[in-house]
């Protein structure tokens, strides 16, 4: 009475009898091969661990366990026992089954007897996958890719191992998450793991070997490959700092040379500009040396209009303000009572000179209506008229056209920035 009790309450508890567990490859070798689909009465119980989850995400089951001996599936279409997943020793009881050459345990009644194990892949070449050996079990080989196709249902990746030994990938469309193999490339040495499966529909239904793979990680190049990548990234790597290299190279010489020409072109500016200022005290004909001189800084610097004046008295000013507009040179006579040199005095540089400033600072803030008028007059007088460059502005110099006199010079406008010493030296030599 004791023992039926016991019985009975194993029944109720785990729905099954304490049937004999099989190994898996005796009961492979129990399955006749004698139609596609073949469902045996044969029931049978197997304990494995699961080495792939299932590929549906509704109530079908479809996964892979496997022992010492071998490994099968566990297919159900409606499963409603507790959520496997990969790495869970179970027993599983149903009856045998073959669909298209893959061996199958039909509607199981699966319980867990742990969780979290690991399963090695063997080690496995494309030869003996192709033969059955590890039918039903994890693997995992080496093969370079020699083909991609996508199907209906799934991507195939077509491989070769050293031996020439050519091998079948089926990567299921159902997978989640969707594993990618877009950027596997014919000649990829690759590393696969996956379930050693078939899909045959002759008899006896022992060919059509193909390898399953669970998720993306189930693709990894191989070290060779890996290698022969890393050699291509360092030499493409190198070539790209040559090129930089190079560039810079001529980078770096354009500018030098850009620099050496700007400095020997303030020079030549600053120098002629000078000599035709310096020519204005000496002439007899100066309305002809103005109209040179101003033409001469106009193509130059930008120069659009100067201003030659000379102390008349202790507090007083006289000269001749010269202009370009258009093509005609405007010349007329200014005088101011003031002393112009008031605004600029510790300002002076060592040259006698204030350069890049602007005429508000030079002239402004004077009491002289009429100097007043000039600055309002010649602020609106802009610099580099009818040239193209990028970097225009409107500077206002002032400098004595004889060094260290202070009663005669000169106050002009100019588009470039007369910026380095060499050039200032060059004007004053």
């Amino acid at each position: 009475m004791t023992s039926l009790f016991v019985y009975c309450l194993g029944v109720f508890l785990f729905g099954q009898s304490s049937q004999q567990v099989t190994p898996i490859r005796k009961a492979v070798e129990l399955i006749t091969r004698d139609s596609v689909v073949k469902v045996t009465r044969i029931g049978i119980s197997v304990s494995g661990v699961i080495t792939a989850p299932s590929l549906r995400k509704d109530s079908t089951l479809q996964i892979f366990v496997q022992d010492s001996t071998g490994g099968i599936k566990l297919f159900a279409r409606r499963y409603s026992g507790p959520v496997l997943d990969v790495g869970d020793s179970v027993i599983a009881t149903g009856n045998l089954g073959l669909f298209c050459g893959a061996e199958e345990i039909l509607d199981p009644e699966v319980r867990i007897l742990k969780r979290n194990l690991h399963v090695v892949p063997a080690e496995a070449s494309l030869k003996d996958i192709n033969n059955g050996k590890f039918n039903g079990r994890l693997i995992t080989t080496l093969g370079k890719v020699i083909g991609k196709v996508e199907i209906p249902s799934a991507f195939i990746v077509y491989i070769r191992d050293n031996s020439n030994d050519t091998g079948k990938v089926l990567v299921s469309k159902g997978l989640f998450p969707a594993v990618d193999i877009s950027r596997l490339n014919l000649g990829d040495e690759l590393r696969i793991t996956g379930i050693a499966s078939r899909y045959s529909r002759t008899p006896p239904f022992l060919n059509g070997s193909e390898i399953l793979v669970r998720h993306q990680s189930d693709f990894a190049l191989s070290k060779t490959n890996k290698l022969e990548r890393y050699i291509a990234i360092s030499i493409g790597f190198l070539l790209f700092l040559v090129v930089i290299l190079i560039f810079f190279n001529q980078m770096l010489r354009k500018k030098v040379k850009e620099r050496t020409s700007r400095i020997e072109y303030e020079s030549q500016v600053m120098t002629e500009f000078y000599k035709s200022s310096s020519e204005i005290a000496g002439t007899l004909d100066v309305k002809a040396i103005y109209r040179s001189a101003i033409r001469t800084a106009k193509r130059l610097v930008g120069t659009t209009y100067f201003l030659v004046v000379q102390m008349e008295g202790d507090e007083s000013y006289v000269g001749d303000l010269v202009e370009i507009i258009g093509e005609d040179v405007q010349i007329k006579k200014v005088r101011f009572g003031v002393n112009l040199l008031k605004p600029l005095e510790g300002r002076l540089s060592d040259d006698n000179a204030v350069w890049n400033s602007n005429i508000d600072d030079l002239i402004g803030g004077l009491d002289d209506s009429e100097l007043e008028k000039l600055r309002i007059d010649l602020s609106r007088k802009k610099a580099g008229s009818g040239l193209v460059a990028d970097n225009l502005h409107d500077y206002v110099s002032a400098l004595a056209p004889v060094q260290g006199n202070s009663r005669t010079f000169i106050i002009f406008n100019h588009a470039y920035d007369i910026g380095d010493d060499f050039s200032r030296k060059m004007v004053i030599s």
